[in-house]
């Protein structure tokens, strides 16, 4: 199974892309079976009672984050296993978000030793030896647009564009470290980020 990981910073809409994408069910790939997998951390957060109030203590952050890879390791296992059930040998999965993402929130909200204890996890590193793969696995990296920012109550709140530029030099540090090739998404439009995907 190839994987398709669409991150970014927080309120780039990243969600709203799988969305699209899920609608419009890409004709490039029509040959392909297509899997989509919704955001893992928001519907965690917001189910354990985890609010954007939550976050500001340093504390609950990491503990969060932690818990999210838990729940991003479970989720990448379960479509693996959900794709040999319907006998799909070669099929695409498309995520919101993925294992950067985490490590990337620790980094700047909690700090660089606690993004390097989670780096240092065997589950971890087994989902960045997959992003490593070009060819089994594809990163996108949306990049801020000033016009997306909004607070759902859940997600950390962002004091501005700079903020999301910061965790943004964040995200890709990281990636170029580990050696990760990602795609820039610089379109705002909607459909001019779905065309890129595809």
């Amino acid at each position: 199974m190839k994987s398709v990981l669409i991150s970014g910073a927080h309120s780039t809409g990243k969600t709203t892309l799988l969305n699209h994408l899920q609608q419009v069910q890409p004709k490039k790939l029509s040959k392909t079976p297509l899997m989509f997998s919704p955001e893992v951390a928001r519907k965690f957060m917001a189910e354990s009672g985890f609010n954007t109030e939550t976050q500001q203590c340093k504390q609950m952050m990491k503990k969060i984050n932690f818990l999210i890879l838990d729940k991003q390791y479970e989720r990448e296992q379960e479509m693996e296993i959900k794709m040999k059930d319907l006998g799909y040998n070669e099929a695409i999965c498309i995520y919101d978000r993925g294992v950067i993402d985490p490590i990337c929130y620790l980094d700047m909200y909690v700090g660089e030793e606690a993004a390097n204890k989670a780096l240092s996890l065997s589950k971890v590193k087994e989902m960045i030896t997959r992003m490593r793969d070009e060819t089994q696995c594809i990163v996108f990296v949306i990049m801020p647009q000033e016009k997306f920012i909004e607070d759902d109550g859940i997600r950390v709140e962002t004091s501005g564009i700079k903020e999301l530029f910061n965790y943004d030099d964040i995200m890709t540090s990281y990636l170029d470290r580990m050696g990760v090739y990602y795609h820039r998404i610089l379109e705002e439009d909607l459909f001019d980020r779905s065309e890129f995907v595809q």
